[in-house]
């Protein structure tokens, strides 16, 4: 059986490997697809985490005449 722990460790895995892959993505469409497909199904704490990083990388994509 796993500990708690052990558990904890593999949930903060996986919300690293997440925000990872939003890091990496090379265009808007590909930054979508990995929240989809890799960050929305967390909760809590670690979802506001994840949707800070997805904002700081969005920002990447929109031109600046969009941003402001």
């Amino acid at each position: 059986m796993i500990s708690a722990s052990g558990i904890e460790r593999a949930d903060m895995a996986e919300e690293l490997a997440a925000g990872m892959a939003l890091s990496l993505a090379e265009t808007r469409d590909e930054l979508v697809s990995v929240w989809w497909r890799d960050c929305e199904r967390f909760s809590g704490d670690a979802r506001l985490r994840l949707q800070d990083i997805y904002q700081d990388e969005l920002r990447k994509f929109v031109p600046m005449s969009a941003a402001g």
